[in-house]
């Protein structure tokens, strides 16, 4: 099932594919939140994926730092945050990793991207 402490590129599909079929924000953000306390770890590129495809402000916002816990690369998490919709939600979203930076390791991502 992973790869480099990552989930491998075949069960993130399966997953990304369940996502993408619930119809509302909230459906396709508990989907990832199963994932999650699941204990399913992933790159921050794939994180960055399952931001993209979750819609909704908030949702977008509590998929990202959920899924900052649950990266095999901490120091690239700030990529999961590039595809956010709405710029404060990326700002807040920032803020509350930063809190969890101390026992994750260093936190890089650029709010302007």
């Amino acid at each position: 099932m992973y790869h480099n402490g990552a989930v491998t590129d075949k069960d993130f599909a399966g997953l990304l594919k369940r996502v993408k079929g619930g119809s509302f924000a909230e459906n396709r953000l508990s989907e990832v939140m199963m994932a999650v306390q699941g204990g399913m770890l992933f790159t921050s590129s794939q994180g960055r994926e399952l931001v993209k495809v979750v819609h909704g402000d908030d949702e977008q916002q509590k998929t990202a730092v959920a899924l900052f816990s649950q990266t095999v690369d901490p120091q690239q998490s700030g990529e999961i945050m590039m595809d956010f919709t709405f710029r404060n939600s990326k700002e807040d979203g920032v803020k509350k990793m930063l809190r969890m930076q101390p026992r994750l390791g260093p936190f890089t991502g650029p709010l302007d991207q």
